[in-house]
């Protein structure tokens, strides 16, 4: 008479796990208490805390740096229309000439 093959009860349990995993994976991902316990917890409280402080600090930074960036560009683009002559692309006429509706200078 033939025996079946012994399997250690962990990995069949683990196997059987698995299963029931893949058969009902968009119903468990839906479970936010079910997969807080699968996953392992990364970081301490004050971890966290540190780390999101950090993230408000680099996103402070790049909206100050964004700005700094604006105004050098508007002071480069002012310094270049006063020291163009008024044939220049970029001279005065550009800057102030009255605007359409379409967006283009007004005839004159």
């Amino acid at each position: 008479m033939d025996r079946a093959e012994y399997i250690d009860p962990a990995q069949a349990a683990a196997e059987a796990v698995k299963a029931y995993v893949r058969l009902n994976r968009a119903r468990l991902a839906g479970d936010g208490e079910l997969l807080a316990m699968l996953l392992p917890e990364r970081f301490t409280e004050a971890e966290a805390r540190d780390l999101a402080e950090r993230r408000q600090a680099a996103r402070a930074d790049r909206g100050r740096r964004r700005a700094a960036s604006r105004v050098a560009m508007l002071d480069w683009l002012y310094s270049r229309d006063a020291s163009a002559n008024s044939t220049s692309r970029l001279g005065t006429s550009c800057w102030t000439a009255p605007r359409t509706a379409s967006g283009t200078a007004s005839p004159s």
